[in-house]
């Protein structure tokens, strides 16, 4: 089956359905690159989302339904489907569960789920908007009979969302989780042109060009990169000017002349054990103005 791309997106169903999930997840405005991601999918373009963690990935993979469909809104045919291909269980059901409660009917389709067949043959009739599926679960012959070869399905799935894109790489081998080896199967069974949603916190540009050609996608794809460049974090290397166990040299990094502990910012310090840290914490609570607490 053909998919039907939106060609020119009306704006302001656009702006209704960002809203929509703005309200959602109580959040006051989505990022550029999440509205973009939304926006391609709606146009039928395959969109390689690299984004570092804490970048509100999932985001961009919900509110495109949100185009077509309202949460409570009882009219089926509005309904899409979107399918989610992840490497955890329990990421999956995570995302479900959260979906869910936000009145967006989602389903996490593993071997423990109850009644698998006829979860599977629901998500095949669109009663879900979002399948959570591994790629082992993906490429079976019970989800292909079930969903891939459902009209219902075919007509109304929008895309497909493959998290932690990295994995298709690192883990698609010979020996483990070879299903991933095996998710261009999988898209040549969708309907015809619909889009993908890859989304990754670490892909390096090698990894990216192993990964588009193992998943068969051609060149013309969206890249959406956001850095993580932190400018408020620096890197700074210093010779330690006391003995190691004296943590003396811990005092530069803090602000001199300070009469308390109300003057010093919350400061993190990571050491390898928790008997460094306890140490840590004495030497600096004997020092003037400060207050500490190991963890």
């Amino acid at each position: 089956m053909l998919f039907r791309a939106v060609t020119n997106p009306d704006p302001a169903r656009v702006q209704r359905a960002i809203e929509r999930l703005c309200h959602l997840w109580n959040v006051p405005t989505l990022r550029p690159h999440q509205e973009q991601a939304g926006i391609n999918m709606i146009k039928g373009v395959s969109t390689l989302l690299d984004v570092p963690t804490g970048g509100s990935k999932t985001l961009a993979f919900w509110w495109p339904l949100l185009y077509h469909w309202a949460p409570n809104d009882d009219t089926e045919k509005k309904q899409k489907n979107l399918l989610v291909i992840s490497p955890l269980v329990a990421l999956m059901r995570e995302q479900a569960n959260d979906l869910i409660q936000r009145q967006i009917p989602a389903i996490a389709l593993t071997s423990e789920t109850p009644n698998l067949e006829q979860a599977l043959k629901d998500f095949g009739l669109n009663k879900f908007c979002v399948a959570f599926v591994s790629p082992e679960m993906a490429i079976g012959k019970s989800f292909h009979q079930h969903v891939l070869k459902s009209d219902t399905f075919q007509a109304n799935n929008i895309g497909l969302v493959i998290d932690e894109l990295h994995a298709v790489d690192e883990w698609g081998t010979e020996d483990f989780r070879v299903a991933y080896n095996k998710l261009a199967t999988l898209i040549k069974h969708l309907p015809t042109g619909v889009p993908l949603m890859m989304a990754s916190a670490t892909l390096p540009p090698i990894l990216r060009t192993s990964v588009v050609h193992k998943l068969g996608v051609s060149t013309n794809y969206d890249h959406l990169a956001f850095s993580n460049e932190k400018p408020n974090i620096r890197l700074s290397v210093r010779i330690l000017q006391h003995k190691l166990g004296s943590y003396a040299d811990l005092l530069p990094l803090f602000l001199k002349n300070t009469t308390g502990a109300a003057d010093f910012l919350q400061t993190l310090i990571y050491v390898n054990s928790r008997k460094e840290a306890e140490e840590i914490q004495d030497f600096l609570w004997w020092c003037p103005g400060f207050s500490s607490s190991a963890h």
